[in-house]
């Protein structure tokens, strides 16, 4: 628990009770919220030395189904402000741990959650020796075939049709009037998680948190491994 003590010395005070409030949920949603716990944790665990850009908090819950400009639906990661450079094992690691945990969240017997492990790790095996033999161009352009994939569901699947659809229409243009308003549009205050702060610029400079937003994304995590990682 010091390691989320001391991240949060650099975070907004104010918002500090609805942080906590919103881990208290569960464990799942304690997982979500504490990505800096397990970032210390993983600094122990040996790797075999090949880096990425990890996303830094490839739990479940950061994936997601969204329209692309192209006007395709895709399944990927919708969460970035925790990545940074570190081994790959990492995000699977934590992807694993999240499908554990989210099926106890929703009831679900351990022997479900399990099998959810060893099936995305699967996949994820496969996946890793088909793209060692593809070309970068082919890595890049690949994507998950949801059409595809909702076939190989068991009936029935109405429920991940409604999904799919409303995926479709989850774009920057929907979303830009749900965050502005006004004949000349600017962002509406929805406190306390999205507001103006109201402070000049060198009062901002020493707001809390305002180092960490200057930050490269994933400094909190970095920082607990730079602590944590033997020399």
């Amino acid at each position: 628990m010091g390691v989320l003590a001391d991240q949060e010395r650099t975070l907004i005070k104010s918002l500090l009770p609805l942080r906590r409030q919103r881990m208290s949920a569960s464990p799942f949603a304690f997982f979500r919220g504490s990505a800096v716990i397990m970032a210390a944790d993983l600094a122990t665990v040996p790797v075999t030395g090949l880096r990425v850009q990890a996303c830094g908090d490839a739990h479940i819950g950061n994936f997601g189904m969204y329209g692309t400009p192209e006007r395709n639906v895709v399944f990927d990661l919708n969460d970035f402000d925790e990545t940074l450079p570190g081994p790959w094992e990492w995000d699977v690691l934590r992807m694993a741990t999240s499908l554990v945990l989210a099926a106890r969240d929703l009831g679900l017997a351990d022997a479900a959650g399990g099998e959810s492990v060893y099936g995305g790790v699967q996949a994820y095996r496969q996946a890793m020796l088909e793209y060692a033999a593809a070309s970068p161009l082919t890595v890049w352009y690949d994507r998950i075939d949801l059409k595809r994939a909702v076939l190989t569901l068991p009936l029935p699947r109405r429920g991940v049709r409604r999904t799919l659809s409303k995926a479709r229409k989850r774009t920057a243009e929907q979303l830009l009037p749900k965050l502005t308003g006004g004949s000349q549009p600017h962002f509406v205050d929805s406190p306390p998680t999205f507001q103006r702060i109201g402070l000049d610029s060198q009062t901002a400079e020493q707001a809390p948190g305002a180092q960490t937003v200057r930050q490269k994304p994933g400094a909190a995590s970095a920082q607990a491994l730079r602590t944590l990682s033997p020399a």
